[in-house]
């Protein structure tokens, strides 16, 4: 018979049916980690400290994330020129009947004025003032501003292309015709 912390350690792992957990101590844990094993099969021992410890989470833990890193973030303005982007790529989609797609152009046309009129001006007031204040997501002022500039000239020509070069020759072959403003 054994003695001592083995003795201890069988009695306190000897189920009522002759079983024993590889687990010293009763966790919540041991029923997802130990597996009950019949007593002629384990050895009187102590089990290794690290897979104790394993069973329990007390080791090779992750370290917490950082949420308010940087690069958990999106720029607002950018997100929302990238949305207005998706409404473009619509206008684009040939699938859609055409003057769909016209209706599509007016929409971004229309976003993209109105973000102009509002986010564009609140931004260059921003820098105007000379404020160093840095968003959640790392970007200063100008830097939104310049990234802005760069994305909205690209779907800005990606706009006319689409015009010039398809739908206005589509909309010619199928008898639209477009008068003036007056």
């Amino acid at each position: 018979m054994a003695s001592g912390a083995a003795a201890s350690y069988i009695r306190h792992l000897r189920s009522a049916t002759g079983e024993v957990s590889c687990h010293p101590r009763p966790c919540f844990r041991r029923a997802l980690f130990c597996h009950a094993v019949p007593t002629s099969v384990l050895p009187i021992t102590e089990p290794p400290a690290n897979v104790v410890a394993n069973a329990c989470g007390l080791t090779n833990r992750r370290p917490e994330p950082d949420f308010s890193a940087a690069k958990n973030f999106i720029n607002r303005e950018l997100s929302w020129l990238e949305f207005n982007r998706r409404v473009l790529e619509e206008a684009q989609d040939p699938t859609q009947p055409l003057l769909e797609r016209v209706k599509f152009l007016g929409i971004v046309s229309s976003n993209l004025d109105e973000f102009f009129e509002i986010r564009v001006a609140g931004i260059k007031q921003q820098i105007a003032s000379e404020t160093s204040d840095v968003g959640p997501d790392g970007m200063s002022p100008t830097e939104i501003f310049e990234a802005i500039q760069r994305v909205a000239h690209e779907m800005v020509a990606q706009q006319y292309s689409l015009w010039n070069k398809e739908i206005e020759p589509l909309l010619q072959e199928n008898n639209i015709h477009l008068s003036p403003h007056r």
